[in-house]
């Protein structure tokens, strides 16, 4: 097809090699092959379009598994637009650039390329650069400060290292999206430095930008998007920051070291009623935020200083995500709920206290509500039930009693996370929790629960499974606006640790039922959670055996049976868990030799302590072997063996007393030079011992003398 200039084939399932796909196609101008699955070398499918290299303006083979390094694609006269985004492409960009190119888009984002970013200076008409989510690992050429047309530039998520000077940005008056975050590297412009665009998009994030707030940020009055976390910045943050953009929805300040008050209200009264999401989390800001606050979607300001009651919320008209946690907040909650949509509440480690009010009960739309470590009290009220959406329910450290209610099973179905660690709830565990079949986290230590661990485990289905798709917590409307689904976290002990999950939460599964006044035995039908990471049955009244199907947790990597009365033996398919790195057995009264198996043994000895009856390797106690026994049996029978023994003994010490004696005193007696030889050097020995202590004594009297 000689005359064909335009071929579309993408969003298909085409596969196959190109590498020799295009070779008589004179005439194309626009090949588009995005989205498939099609495989070659990219050098190889340059070459077989060299046919083209006057005519071809438009080629996109972005989302396909081409392999290879870049070819110099300047060779390509008429090419604006190149796309080889999220293929399997690797190498460094060309050492030289055959001619100057009109390309005006260059898109290689999410491939495998490493090096620097060379001097592309001579793409003068550029104006989209995407070199996100690569390898590169070199510097920036200062070149591509050349580049005036530039409206577009994305080099984050690269391992790129070295200084950003002035020269880099000298001619970029057209730019307005500028993305360099997760870098390694420093912004070095000076506190004078008034830049020469008005950005939409401000990524820095983990770039150094100093210690001082960045002054040349005042001339950016239009941006939508600001992320400066992860900054090094440790300054206060200035008024004129808050008064900058009118058009900001986005603003991620977190994890520097901003200190001060967030606003001062006796000079200045300022809310940020503009901005969808704002992130001032992991910070050392302070006192009350009595003036700032806005209607937003999201608002993060945990893990600060703030303190004071809560109130100031009752002036935020709408809101889809809140997160005080870390911080001193006091007092009780306000009653203002009733107005809310949250999808998510986190305000857990402050110093909340009381019950929860009946507005609470209107936030019927929540996704994930975290109250850990605060001073709530009270039982869990009727209106939780209303939460129909809910995922993650954690109410631990706090003063919560009563009874679990029954009706959390059917109520709340979607639970993928319950914890009510360290309260005071009474009762039984209600067999109704075992329709939480979504439930892959089940904390219920440090409370007064007895009754038995219910026989129906195997209903929590996401336990019985390794992997399991993540969940992501969203608003109604999808996501959260600018800031992308939210992944929450849990803290938990294991392996006598506390651990927050959070990044890879859908792969922990965990049951903690310890330190409660349980009693029965442990059911075999927990040997159905094959998923399980950590069981932890500690601290409880349990008796009989262990179940010998626990050796079927193959993914266990923590188990604590420790402080029951456990009895019998240790079943040997203990041995068969592979990837146990903590182990307690301490405190019951299981007997018999421990099972053999490279991974028991090498748990220490304490992991078995207080078992009196338990022998066998790690414990210094000894099993008493089959033989051995036989041997006892006959131990009743006279023996005489022990005075053979010590007579002969005796006659042996006699006997080499004998002959040693005779040996050297016998050669003495009958050997005359030997004698006088012997008696010489004892008299040799004697007399220069004389002389060095006449010597000594004679000296010691000088000093005294004088």
């Amino acid at each position: 097809m000689t005359s064909l200039s335009h071929l579309d084939l993408s969003g298909n399932i085409l596969e196959g090699d190109l590498s020799s796909t295009f070779r008589e196609m004179t005439s194309l101008s626009h090949l588009d092959l995005s989205g498939n699955i099609l495989e070659g070398d990219l050098s190889s499918i340059f070459q077989s379009l060299s046919c083209s290299n006057k005519s071809l303006m438009f080629l996109s083979l972005e989302s396909n598994n081409l392999t290879g390094s870049l070819p110099d694609f300047t060779k390509f006269h008429s090419l604006t637009k190149l796309n080889l985004a999220s293929n399997k492409l690797n190498g460094s960009f060309p050492s030289t650039f055959e001619r100057r190119s009109n390309l005006v888009t260059l898109s290689l984002q999410e491939n495998q390329l490493t090096g620097s970013v060379p001097d592309l200076s001579i793409f003068r008409s550029l104006r989209v650069l995407q070199l996100q989510n690569n390898q590169l690992n070199g510097t920036i050429h200062a070149g591509l400060g050349q580049l005036s047309r530039l409206e577009q530039l994305d080099i984050s998520s690269n391992s790129l290292k070295g200084e950003i000077s002035v020269s880099h940005l000298l001619n970029l008056s057209r730019l307005h999206h500028l993305d360099m975050s997760f870098n390694s590297l420093s912004f070095n412009v000076g506190s004078s430095w008034v830049p020469p665009f008005r950005l939409d998009t401000v990524g820095l994030a983990s770039c150094r930008l100093g210690s001082r707030f960045p002054e040349w940020l005042r001339t950016q009055t239009n941006y939508v998007s600001l992320d400066m976390s992860h900054a090094g910045i440790s300054d206060t943050i200035p008024f004129w920051f808050w008064n900058l953009s009118s058009r900001a929805t986005f603003i991620n300040l977190s994890h520097n070291k901003l200190r001060g008050e967030l606003i001062n209200p006796s000079t200045k009264n300022i809310t940020a009623s503009s901005f969808s999401a704002i992130d001032l989390s992991s910070n050392l800001l302070e006192g009350s935020l009595t003036r700032f606050f806005g209607d937003y979607d999201y608002l993060n300001l945990s893990r600060n200083s703030f303190s004071g009651s809560i109130s100031f919320i009752c002036k935020s008209a709408w809101m889809l995500g809140l997160d005080l946690s870390h911080n001193l907040f006091s007092g009780k909650l306000p009653d203002c709920w009733s107005g809310f949509d949250l999808s998510v509440l986190d305000l857990s480690n402050n110093n909340l206290s009381g019950e929860l009010p009946s507005s609470f009960g209107s936030l019927i739309g929540l996704n994930s509500l975290h109250l850990r470590n605060n001073k709530f009290s009270g039982k869990i009220p009727s209106f939780f039930c209303n939460f129909t959406q809910l995922f993650y329910l954690d109410l631990g450290d706090n003063l919560f009693s009563g009874e679990i209610p029954k009706w959390m099973g059917h109520m709340l179905p979607n639970l993928t996370v319950l914890s009510l660690r360290n309260n005071s709830f009474s009762g039984k565990v209600p067999l109704e929790l075992c329709r939480l079949s979504s439930i892959q986290i089940l904390d219920l230590s440090t409370n007064n629960i007895s009754g038995v661990i219910p026989n129906c485990l195997c209903s929590f289905a996401a336990m019985t499974q390794k992997l399991r798709p993540p969940v992501d917590i969203q608003d109604m409307n999808g996501t959260f606006s600018s800031i992308g689904p939210y992944r929450d976290y849990i803290s938990l002990v294991i392996k006598g640790f506390i651990y927050e999950y959070k990044n890879h939460l859908e792969l922990v599964k965990s049951v903690d039922l310890s330190s409660n006044m349980l009693g029965g035995i442990i059911p075999a039908e927990i040997s159905c959670l094959t998923g399980l990471i950590s069981l932890n049955l500690s601290g409880n009244n349990l008796i009989g055996p262990i179940t010998v199907k626990i050796g079927m947790l193959k993914s266990l990597e923590s188990l604590d049976l420790s402080n029951n009365h456990l009895s019998s033996q240790i079943p040997s398919t203990l041995s068969n868990l592979n990837f146990l790195g903590t182990l307690s057995l301490a405190n019951n009264n299981l007997s018999g030799r421990i099972p053999t198996g490279t991974q028991i043994q090498s748990f220490d000895a304490s992991a078995f302590a207080g078992n009196p009856r338990l022998c066998g390797d790690p414990l210094p106690k000894k099993c008493i072997e089959e033989g051995a026994k036989a041997d006892e049996n006959n131990n009743h029978k006279p023996k005489n063996n022990d005075e053979d023994i010590f007579l002969g003994l005796y006659i042996s010490i006699a006997l080499g007393f004998i002959s040693g004696f005779w040996m050297v005193c016998g050669v003495l007696i009958f050997k005359r030079s030997w004698r006088y030889a012997y008696f010489r050097v004892w008299i040799h020995l004697y007399d220069r011992l004389y002389v060095i202590t006449s010597l000594k004594l004679a000296s010691v009297r000088r000093c005294f003398q004088a």
